[in-house]
C-alpha cells in the first residue's frame, strides 16, 4: 500500500511541474506524443514531442528564476527537419509554450535558433 501511495504522490508532483518548451500559433497546435523529464534539483529539463512546425524536437532546457520574478529556460536540441535554418521569435502568430502544468503558459519573450537541425535559444515568462 505503501508503494502505492509513493507512486500517487510522484505522478502528482510531476503532474504540477511539467515541462514544456514548444512552439505554438495561428497555424501550429500545440505538440502531441509529449515526454518530458524534470530534475528539480537542478532546473534541468528533457521534452520531447512531435509539432506541426518542423517535426519531431527532443530539448534539453535549464530553468533560471529572475530577480524579477520571471523565470528564463536556456534551450539546447534537435529537430527532425534538418534542411531548415529559421530564427523563431514572438509574433502576433507565433508563441512558445511553457510548463504545461494546466494551463499551459505562454512566453512573454522567446529567441529561438535553428540551424540544420540543432536548436538552441531561450524563452522567459512568468507563472501565475
Amino acid at each position: 500500500m505503501k508503494t502505492v501511495s509513493t507512486m500517487i504522490a510522484v505522478l502528482c508532483i510531476l503532474g504540477s511541474t511539467s515541462v514544456t518548451a514548444a512552439p505554438f500559433g495561428v497555424n501550429i497546435p500545440l505538440p502531441v506524443n509529449t515526454a518530458a523529464q524534470w530534475n528539480s534539483t537542478n532546473k534541468q529539463y528533457k521534452i520531447k514531442y512531435h509539432s506541426d512546425l518542423l517535426g519531431d524536437w527532443v530539448l534539453y532546457g535549464r530553468r533560471q528564476h529572475n530577480s524579477d520574478g520571471s523565470y528564463t529556460d536556456t534551450i539546447d536540441g534537435t529537430v527532425s527537419s534538418a534542411n531548415v535554418t529559421t530564427v523563431l521569435t514572438k509574433s502576433n502568430t507565433l508563441g512558445w509554450a511553457s510548463d504545461s502544468s494546466p494551463p499551459w503558459h505562454t512566453c512573454d519573450d522567446f529567441r529561438i535558433e535553428v540551424t540544420n537541425g540543432r536548436v538552441k535559444g531561450w524563452a522567459t515568462f512568468h507563472l501565475p
